[in-house]
């Protein structure tokens, strides 16, 4: 089973790039021309791009919907937030139990939750363990993650 992340196409090509020297590899779906790109020739063409996925080294392939420009950044469904596979991609080596806290602090929400309302949830969280993982993600966050 893979999972599903939903990034704008310039998060999809900062993620990219930062891991294609070790070995990361991604095709991007263009509607209008019914193919599936390269991730430079995708990156350098326009297009309708509406699906990518993400594949690396070890890993299980992350399905990426592909926001339009402004589209909000990154969004997780709750069952993505949970997976190892998901935090990797983005860069974060998570752990068994910080994978627990974020099933806790994400079982009630339904759809799709953006970085910043998870950081804001974990926040609200009197767990220890919620500061460690709103730290890991705070290069992922508007300002490095400060945020008032």
């Amino acid at each position: 089973m893979s999972h599903e992340l939903s990034l704008t196409m310039e998060a999809l090509e900062d993620i990219y790039r930062s891991r294609r020297a070790r070995g990361w590899d991604l095709r991007v779906y263009d509607y209008a021309s019914n193919t599936w790109r390269e991730a430079e020739e995708a990156f350098a063409t326009p297009g309708t791009y509406e699906r990518a996925v993400f594949t690396g080294p070890g890993t299980r392939p992350i399905r990426v919907r592909v926001l339009p420009r402004g589209g909000g950044g990154i969004l997780l469904d709750a069952t993505s937030a949970r997976e190892m596979a998901v935090w990797q991609t983005l860069g974060i080596p998570f752990q068994g139990r910080h994978l627990q806290l974020i099933s806790s602090v994400l079982e009630d929400r339904p759809g799709q939750v953006s970085l910043e309302e998870f950081a804001d949830l974990l926040k609200a969280s009197d767990d220890p363990l919620a500061s460690e993982v709103l730290e890991a993600l705070g290069p992922l966050l508007p300002s490095g993650g400060s945020r008032p």
